[in-house]
Formats: structure tokens, C-alpha cells, sequence
């Protein structure tokens, strides 16, 4: 795949990065939006990319841990917003060990699920409230 400072841009048959990585939103509207890539992906000049630490990191902790710090605060502004190699440099995040990174992860994927669930049945239930509004007052279209 091909990831720009958003996401996802494309599909390319070739790659420069093997594994997956995490980058972050370099200039315009989504400057210090972070996303984890798959695998074999290519990253355009839109994003910066993190692909040695210092410590053992679990990737999903530090994107969690990265989401809270909104880096978009520290973006440049001017004709686009933009952020920096060296901004991003000067932040600092607390690493417990890889072992209670790995349970904060499990337990928040936990949670974001249990989140995710109920999101599904509010709208089920929206469906349904709607559907009894339509069947008493009748369709007025």
C-alpha cells in the first residue's frame, strides 16, 4: 500500500518499507494524524515514519500514546500547517516495559470494542424507534 499523511493513498508493486511502521501527517489538514502501516508499504513525502527506538515499543502503545499528545498542536502554521522531524524529536513519552505496554494495548482494544458494540446497538435500536414512529404517525412522505 501506499500511505500519505492521511492513510491510505493507493496500492504500488513495490515497497521501500518491509515491515509495518508507524508515521504521522507532515503538512497540510492532516498534519499529526498517526496511522500504523501494513507490511510492504510505500510512504510518500506527506509523512514522517518511525522505524528505530531506542527501547523495546510495542507500535500500538506508542500510536495510542502519540493520538493523546495531538501533535497537530505543534504544526507550523502558515500557508499549510506542517510539523518537523526535529518537533517530533523533542517529545516525550513514557515507556513502561514491553510486557505493560502489550496489557495497556490488550486492555484498551478491550474497551474500544466493548465502545464499538454499543455504537452498533444504539444504531440498531435508532432503527427501531424510528421504524414504531413510522408505524404509528404512518410514512408522510
Amino acid at each position: 500500500s501506499v500511505y500519505g499523511g492521511n492513510g491510505i493513498l493507493g496500492k504500488h508493486n513495490e515497497f521501500f518499507i518491509k515491515d509495518s511502521v508507524l508515521i504521522i501527517g507532515r503538512v497540510g489538514a492532516y498534519c499529526g494524524v498517526i496511522h500504523l502501516t501494513e507490511p510492504y508499504s510505500w510512504i510518500t513525502d506527506n509523512a514522517l515514519y518511525i522505524t528505530e527506538f531506542k527501547k523495546e515499543t510495542n507500535s500500538k502503545f506508542l500510536k495510542l500514546s502519540m493520538d493523546c499528545l495531538n501533535l497537530n498542536t505543534y504544526a507550523k502554521t502558515g500557508g499549510q500547517p506542517s510539523i518537523s522531524q526535529s518537533t517530533i524529536h523533542k517529545l516525550k513519552i513514557p515507556l513502561p516495559s514491553l510486557e505493560v505496554q502489550e496489557q495497556i494495548v490488550t486492555e484498551i482494544e478491550s474497551e474500544q470494542k466493548a465502545v464499538e458494540e454499543c455504537k452498533k446497538l444504539i444504531e440498531k435500536m435508532q432503527k427501531k424507534i424510528e421504524a414504531k414512529i413510522k408505524e404509528v404517525w404512518g410514512d408522510s412522505e
